[in-house]
């Protein structure tokens, strides 16, 4: 390797160690002046050199690759050119090709290997991973962002560069940069927000708030519309819709900057105060604040009471003059106002019971603190009870009163009449002057007994008849077999007949007149001579009369028999009755009448005869 104008001569010599992975060597003139040239291998792992020196300035030809001594390799690659970048991204010189260097200079073998790719990924979401890719063998520059071969969108975003690292924490590559493609490798790329800006409307209120101007997506603080301002209403914060429809935020409320967007100041009406007053009552009712217009529901008073009397709503005015409003009832607010509870006198309703069913009283209807008075029960009480009373509970309970009582109830309430049974009533049996017992009948008072016969009983010459209520009594006036309401304790008598005795004639004992016409009455003198006769009877001891009874021609024509029959039962009856003085009730009396006798004119013959065996 020689020539007219040039002297070289290749000298192997050792160089330092660049460091533990790197061997170096030099080809060297023996000049004292000329231009080094230093060869690196540039494979990654072990820097290999010559040197090549020229004695005279000006042109030299570099030494081939393949007579470098040691050589240089790089395993699976084929030697290029050199640069003097390790990229390959300076100057590029040709295998021996000649060259003027004014210093001396290192030259960087440039290889051909395998293809290795490159990955652009988009790097905006992880859900939605768009890439695309270059492959190349030799250094090539990277494909430029807007020549990609998938757009990369990021939205209100701006394209900054590449990284290896999706946070930018890796090595950066500037767009369309120079890569060795000498090993695979994902770029990744990065992104600057856009600058927004931030407008605020009053809304119909009064003031300005200043825009805001900040990166997309980055954090700011929305204004606390200290001032706006707006009659009647109360600064609430912003909406993205002037109507409220949209995203609602606080004032002051932190947020990520959005695309140029307007918000709208938020207003609400002023609060009012509703007061409540327990109007006499006790107890008390909360205030209600709302926005003046707004509707709210009036409270039900639960909290309220007075004495006897119910809550029945809320009115403008004490008195209940102003306008009535019912618990629950939809309010509009106003100007501070209040509203007065109303009261009614609770009314009590009072129910009658009785044992099995209904009293047949009618509920009644009490006001609050009023007093009625108890009756008795409507229905019919059961024989042989009493009413005892009104009491709270149907059995036991406590007496509240009887008949008369009055009673103030404390609330709705059902009163429950008790029945007392009454005491025990003793029917005795008198054999009036027989012989013989017949046993007392008991019964509850207002119950019956069943009467008995007189098996028993018996007195000589006489026939037993029934029983009567007294000792004297002209006929039985207690039927045998018929019930006896008893009402109290008594002794009931029995009746007797006295028994006939066979007479041979018929006497006539006396002619009992004279009546006026047509009249039956018996006159003072007629009934003392019954009475006369009374006394024969018992003294004798008869035990049948006959009694016929006259008219005259002096009577009317009409009832002739009537009449007679009439005038001899007045005989009869006064008869019985003097009979019954005398203790001689049984004896047998038979009654006619016999009209006119022989259309007679005579006054005597208006008369009763009595005759006896």
């Amino acid at each position: 390797m020689a020539s007219a104008s040039r002297l070289f001569k290749l000298i192997a010599v050792a160089v330092a160690i660049v460091s533990t992975s790197i061997l170096a060597f030099q080809s060297a003139s023996s000049a004292s002046i000329g231009t080094t040239v230093t060869f690196v291998a540039n494979d990654g792992q072990t820097l290999l050199m010559n040197s090549q020196v020229a004695q005279v300035s000006g042109a030299v030809n570099l030494e081939l690759f393949n007579t470098l001594f040691p050589s240089l390799n790089y395993p699976n690659h084929t030697f290029a050119f050199w640069s003097n970048q390790p990229g390959g991204g300076g100057t590029t010189y040709a295998d021996g090709a000649s060259y003027s260097f004014s210093s001396d200079i290192t030259l960087y073998a440039q290889w051909v290997g395998p293809s290795h790719t490159v990955t652009f990924a988009e790097n905006v979401s992880p859900s939605d991973p768009t890439e695309t890719s270059q492959v190349s063998d030799t250094p090539t520059p990277l494909t430029l962002f807007s020549n990609l071969g998938v757009p990369f969108q990021n939205p209100n975003h701006a394209f900054a560069g590449w990284n290896t690292m999706s946070d930018g924490s890796g090595q950066s590559y500037l767009d369309g940069a120079l890569y060795s493609f000498s090993s695979a490798i994902v770029l990744f790329a990065q992104w600057t927000p856009n600058s927004e800006t931030l407008q605020f409307s009053s809304n119909t209120g009064a003031g300005v708030v200043s825009s805001l101007t900040a990166p997309y997506g980055s954090s700011i603080a929305l204004p606390t519309g200290a001032a706006l301002s707006k009659a009647n209403y109360s600064f609430t914060g912003w909406n993205t819709m002037p109507d409220g429809s949209g995203t609602q935020f606080a004032p002051a409320a932190t947020l990520l900057m959005p695309v140029g967007e307007t918000l709208y100041a938020q207003w609400a009406l002023s609060d009012e105060t509703l007061s409540f007053s327990s109007n006499s009552g006790s107890g008390t009712v909360a205030s209600v604040t709302a926005p003046y217009g707004s509707s709210i529901s009036l409270p039900t008073g639960a909290a309220l009471s007075k004495a006897n009397y119910s809550f029945t709503g809320w009115n403008t005015m004490p008195d209940g003059s102003g306008t009535e409003m019912s618990p629950g009832t939809i309010f509009t607010m106003s100007a501070g106002q209040t509203l007065y509870a109303t009261w009614s006198r609770k009314a009590f309703v009072v129910t009658f019971v009785t044992p099995g069913g209904h009293s047949g009283n009618a509920p009644i209807s009490v006001p609050a603190g009023a007093t009625v008075t108890l009756q008795p029960p409507a229905s019919e009480v059961p024989t042989g009870y009493s009413f005892g009373g009104w009491f709270t509970a149907l059995n036991g309970g406590q007496l509240v009163g009887r008949n008369g009582t009055s009673y103030t109830p404390a609330g709705s309430t059902a009163l429950y009449a008790h029945w007392l049974a009454n005491p025990r009533m003793r029917l005795g049996f008198s054999s009036n002057g027989g012989v013989g017992v017949v046993k007392a009948r008991y019964a509850l008072r207002g119950l019956s007994v069943v009467i008995p016969g007189g098996a028993g009983l018996h007195r000589p010459g006489f026939t037993f008849l029934g029983w009567s209520t007294t000792s004297r009594a002209v006929r039985p006036d207690v039927k045998v077999g018929a019930r006896f309401l008893m009402t109290r304790s008594r002794t009931i008598y029995a009746m007797w007949r006295r028994d006939q005795t066979p007479r041979a004639t018929r006497v006539l004992l006396a002619s009992v007149g004279t009546f006026a016409p047509n009249s039956s009455a018996l006159t003072n003198p007629m009934r003392r001579l019954v009475a006369t006769l009374a006394h024969g009877i018992e003294k004798n001891r008869r035990t049948e009369v006959f009694i016929y009874g006259y008219t005259t021609s002096k009577d009317s024509s009409r009832g002739a028999a009537q009449l007679s029959m009439r005038r001899a039962v007045a005989v009869e009856d006064q008869l019985r009755k003097d009979l019954v003085v005398l203790g001689d009730g049984g004896v047998v009396m038979r009654v006619s009448g016999e009209a006119r006798l022989s259309n007679s004119v005579l006054a005597s013959f208006r008369n009763v005869e009595v005759f006896a065996n």
